[in-house]
């Protein structure tokens, strides 16, 4: 296809402009199916994609011109210069991802056993690690099996299915039979009817006779009496005057919290003080889990608990690299203390999400070959703080097509840039190599590799040979593991039981609940 090829430039129906005039784009399958999609020259190509994903019934990894050279799906249709004349030809994508649509492969018994699901049941993806995947079906979320016995449903295949009643504030509804609901029973029995008050994503609070304000998800209940649409001018309301929002009062995972004042918490304070605000982590039943800055996984019950506004938070001075900080009093860092003691300060030297690493007088990365020391932000307290650094945006590209956006600063390394990657991408990421293939070196900075931001990082998916149950070792050449050695010797095994992004968890005959780096490990 030509690159100076534009789009035609036809004379626009009189009082509209080029911006919004509706121009039709062909995009065609290899199979030679094709569909036309509705756009104007603003609208970007991946989102033309995803209309023609949708219009077709398939998932679709990717545009590409008819030499098989890809296009960049941030340009608008205008920007990108296309002949009209011609069809976009459309990859169709065959692996599966995070919210795809699946179902166990016909002829298939799953590795890990049906649980509720039947055969031809439909679910959404909801995690993969390594080759094992968690899907939440309508009779079972959170089931877990096999990723290479599961295949992908498209769209048109799950209209065919009897459409579920709506479930919407107001409607009487019960636990599917044979569902466990995630959060727990609390006091609610199986078989009982209760009342939908409130819906907020996947999320539902349902008001029983045995319990008020019990949570649980979507896909784990069905409707046994709905309500009716609501007319246009709803009964009592001045529709001349804008309607008043309601504040939410039940608590979620992601909120901010605070012990309740006057209260004395039922499973006791730990490190937490009154008034001390922290992030919901999980709720079961009636009890939930919050990170606060003292106590990461603080336990205690719901009903104990009420929600702040982000506004009543109090600013965190902010931690970047080339802050000075030092341990929370009475705080006992997760990855233990190493080295380092207590009040002792450092500087930081990278920070990945929630972790940090520090260079401090009695644990450094400078003189040993490691990374310095490790702990989590929500563990750690400014103590001179420096002057952000400006950030820059990196375009990391998969082999597939698929990219993603990485804000970061100059100072990064490669290495964090990848994790963060890897992080948005939903999978796994052994490595970042030139457009010619070769390795980059990510311990460098991103200043230091000199790289021309106007290209994207090339990113090798990793085929990761661990997985949960395996008998793993720490790797010979690997002097210092990042999270410390704990009561681990060099040479001990242990079993994997968790698998966490770049991170695995694995007990040792010595200590179990270690935490190490998953290139740090070998199969035993």
């Amino acid at each position: 296809m030509s690159e100076t090829a534009r789009a035609p430039e036809t004379e626009p129906a009189e009082g509209v402009s080029l911006e919004t005039q509706i121009l039709t784009v062909t995009v065609s399958l290899l199979s030679g199916r094709s569909v036309q999609v509705p756009a104007t020259a603003s609208t970007a190509l991946g989102e033309i994609r995803e209309e023609a994903a949708r219009l077709l019934g398939v998932p679709l990894a990717s545009l590409v011109h008819a030499d098989g050279s890809g296009v960049d799906e941030q340009q608008t249709l205008a920007d990108a210069g296309l002949d009209l004349g011609q069809p976009l030809q459309a990859l169709v994508r065959t692996t599966i991802e995070v919210g795809d649509l699946v179902k166990v492969e016909d002829g298939v018994t799953p590795s890990y056993g049906w649980g509720q699901v039947k055969a031809g049941d439909v679910g959404k993806v909801h995690s993969i690690e390594g080759r094992n995947v968690s899907v939440h079906f309508p009779t079972h979320s959170g089931w877990s099996g096999k990723l290479d016995e599961m295949e992908l449903v498209q769209a048109k295949e799950v209209r065919k299915q009897p459409p579920k009643s709506t479930i919407d504030v107001g409607c009487i509804v019960k636990v599917r039979e044979g569902v466990t609901p995630r959060y727990g029973w609390g006091d609610v029995k199986p078989g009982e009817c209760g009342k939908v008050v409130s819906i907020s994503g996947d999320n539902v609070v349902i008001n029983t006779e045995s319990q008020s304000g019990w949570s649980c998800r979507l896909d784990e209940i069905e409707v046994v009496e709905a309500v009716g649409p609501e007319p246009e001018g709803r009964a009592g309301l001045d529709v001349g005057q804008p309607p008043q929002a309601l504040v939410r009062t039940t608590i979620e995972v992601g909120d901010l919290v605070k012990v309740q004042d006057g209260v004395t918490p039922s499973y006791g304070w730990g490190q937490v003080k009154a008034g001390d605000i922290g992030k919901v982590h999980s709720i079961q039943g009636g009890n939930v889990s919050v990170h606060f800055p003292g106590n990461s996984g603080w336990s205690g019950k719901l009903d104990e608990m009420e929600l702040v506004q982000a506004q009543e938070a109090p600013e965190r001075s902010e931690i970047v690299v080339g802050c000075i900080v030092k341990v929370r009093d009475g705080v006992t860092p997760r990855y233990g203390w190493g080295d380092v003691k207590p009040g002792e300060c450092g500087k930081v030297v990278s920070v990945s999400g929630d972790n940090v690493v520090i260079n401090t007088e009695s644990q450094s990365g400078l003189s040993r070959g490691i990374r310095g020391w490790s702990a989590r932000l929500e563990e750690l307290e400014v103590v001179e703080a420096v002057s952000p650094e400006p950030e820059v945006t990196v375009k990391v590209a998969l082999l597939s097509g698929r990219s993603v956006e990485v804000s970061t600063t100059a100072s990064t390394s490669l290495r964090e840039i990848r994790a963060k990657a890897a992080h948005l991408l939903d999978v796994r990421l052994s490595k970042l190599v030139h457009a010619d293939g070769s390795m980059f070196d990510e311990t460098q900075s991103l200043a230091d590799a000199g790289i021309d931001l106007r290209e994207p990082l090339q990113a090798v998916v990793r085929n990761c040979e661990l997985q949960v149950g395996d008998m793993v070792r720490v790797r010979d050449d690997v002097e210092n593991p990042r999270h410390g050695w704990g009561s681990v010797q060099r040479g001990d095994h242990g079993r994997v039981t968790a698998i966490n992004e770049e991170n695995a968890t694995v007990n040792f005959p010595s200590q179990s609940g270690w935490a190490g780096n998953i290139d740090e490990l070998e199969l035993c």
